[in-house]
């Protein structure tokens, strides 16, 4: 089998599409976001999570509507059903791992970790998703329809390069930006203040709407996103989810999630037929600022190690 040997080589023109800026603010926000949901969610909804989880294991008529024309219809499917699945799905994962060694790199430990992580986020994301409509998980659907609907298929595989090699130079203990780990340490920290205001201040209804994870969530589309996003999301939220709910609270009862989903898929369908049809024959739309994915600084392109010269860039000393 043949060995690969990936060079770092020192040029002065850096890839927009990657540029450092984009996977440092992903990143951090990544971070902060799923350590505030832990502290969010156990503030604010601990008592009431594990109320649910205890409740769910026992069998008591305590259930809803949709719970009990359920009971009442169908035979319940026998838990160990499930368990079966899930160790055996584990089993099989490790199984892979542990035999084609190097050529995976990941060991037993990693799934178990991995594993572990999903039972920890998984009821938070449960929580968010019925609060907000909004999942810790979802923002890599995003990221990557983002990525797919604006950069050419032919660069996409600096990706690859990114994933492999970036993180070792990158964020480890010794990296350059390993600073963007404090960023857990804030997401934790963040929603205490909020919950104990909320708890100081009663009265004030606004205080308990402060989300963090959805705050840190919605930043982690900035870097693909654009401040343009960011206006329509404002737009489209304060008119149906403030003048349309006060003044139509029937319409939006009946139809807003609806046409929320539906924008949903709309949006979904148009960057694959758009990828397909059109980007596959190079043709990206027409040219001007808004289309472009760089934050139109000339500076951004410009080596950021002490000594190297390129024209038009400042030298560092």
């Amino acid at each position: 089998m043949p060995r690969y040997l990936i060079t770092r080589r020192c040029s002065g023109r850096r890839s927009p599409e990657l540029s450092i800026p984009q996977p440092l603010i992903y990143s951090s926000a990544s971070l902060a976001q799923y350590t505030s949901s832990i502290s969010e969610i156990t503030l604010c909804y601990g008592r009431s999570l594990w109320q649910t989880f205890k409740k769910a294991y026992k069998d008591d008529d305590e259930q809803d509507v949709h719970g009990r024309l359920m009971k009442q219809n169908y035979e319940s499917i026998p838990q160990w059903w499930f368990y079966s699945i899930l160790l055996s799905m584990i089993g099989m994962a490790i199984l892979v791992c542990e035999s084609f060694g190097s050529q995976i790199q990941l060991r037993y430990w990693e799934v178990l970790l991995a594993c572990a992580l999903v039972f920890l986020f998984l009821p938070l994301e449960c929580v968010l998703e019925a609060i907000a409509g909004s999942t810790i998980f979802a923002n890599q659907t995003y990221y990557r329809r983002e990525v797919l609907g604006h950069v050419p298929v032919t660069k996409l595989i600096t990706g690859v390069t990114w994933g492999l090699v970036g993180p070792s130079k990158t964020f480890y203990p010794n990296g350059m930006y390993s600073i963007v780990f404090i960023f857990a340490l804030i997401g934790l920290v963040a929603p205490i203040p909020v919950w104990l205001l909320s708890h100081k201040y009663p009265e004030k209804k606004w205080i308990r709407l402060i989300n963090f994870p959805l705050i840190f969530n919605a930043a982690l589309v900035l870097p693909v996103g654009g401040m343009v996003g960011y206006w329509n999301w404002f737009i489209v939220g304060l008119l149906f989810n403030y003048f349309i709910y006060h003044k139509h609270r029937e319409w939006w009862t009946r139809y807003n999630y609806l046409l929320s989903a539906g924008l949903d898929a709309g949006s979904a369908v148009f960057v694959l037929l758009l990828s397909v049809s059109l980007q596959f024959q190079n043709i990206y739309g027409a040219n001007w600022w808004g289309l472009e994915l760089s934050d139109h600084c000339p500076l951004a392109n410009c080596p950021t190690v002490p000594g190297v010269i390129i024209e038009g860039c400042p030298i560092i000393q």
